[in-house]
């Protein structure tokens, strides 16, 4: 499946493990694909995977048929369209009310999302929405809409629950830029108390090693998984047009 910001699968089993308990309801607010959403129900738990693409919700669709019809599909998985910048608490049927939140942003590193002019005439299987999706965002444009998805998140998310993030530094004009620092810094205006980092060693894709080699985009090997409980409300308010 060409999306350009899959998760590992195998990432995904993990945290669902080690941070979810069996029948507990799993949020992706970002889902892309489904592989959260798959790799719950595999694991008995239930999930409910939303994306702002109506590409990516039928591709997420299809593979939960798929997961049904070879009788890997243990609990159920809600599939829906919607914004992950516009949470609300009625989105949610009562047995699908969230009891923790795992999701992977889009990263928006330049030669692989989101500068056409750094991917060496290579092909890419995009988001296709550009104008709303925040993978396309750079700069200050990125970040505002990023702090937007944790507000929102916070709104749907018990006291004391925990939200994982499958994170990866950015770059930008040929810098990097540390994501997972600034979340961290971040974190106690929005609501989430920091718990714990882990580092996990990420191999670059194709169009990752052409952006390194032709336009001297700094090599990053590295993801992490950052986890945060939510303590409180925001303490800082963002616009409509943030």
């Amino acid at each position: 499946m060409k999306h350009p910001a899959k998760m590992n699968p195998l990432w995904a089993q993990r945290i669902i493990q080690e941070y979810s308990k069996l029948n507990e309801v799993i949020l992706d607010p970002m889902a892309g694909v489904g592989t959260t959403g798959i790799e719950a129900s595999r694991l008995g738990r239930k999930a409910v995977m939303i994306d702002i693409e109506r590409k990516w919700v039928n591709e997420m669709k299809k593979n939960i048929k798929l997961l049904e019809k070879n009788g890997q599909k243990i609990g159920e998985v809600m599939v829906m369209r919607g914004d992950a910048t516009k949470l609300n608490k009625t989105m949610f049927p009562r047995k699908f009310k969230p009891d923790v939140v795992i999701f992977s942003p889009p990263y928006g590193h330049e030669g692989v999302s989101g500068d056409t002019s750094l991917r060496g005439g290579e092909k890419y299987d995009e988001y296709g929405e550009r104008d709303r999706n925040i993978g396309m965002k750079k700069g200050k444009a990125y970040d505002e809409a990023m702090l937007k998805v944790y507000a929102s998140i916070n709104k749907v998310l018990p006291k004391n629950k925990l939200m994982i993030v499958n994170i990866k530094d950015r770059t930008e004009n040929r810098k990097r830029i540390r994501t997972g620092e600034r979340l961290k810094n971040i974190a106690p205006l929005l609501g989430f108390k920091f718990v714990e980092s882990r580092r996990i060693y990420a191999p670059p894709s194709g169009f990752r090693n052409i952006a390194e080699k032709k336009h001297g985009i700094p090599k990053i090997r590295s993801e992490r998984i950052l986890v945060f409980k939510k303590v409180g409300e925001p303490k800082i308010k963002l616009s409509d047009n943030a």
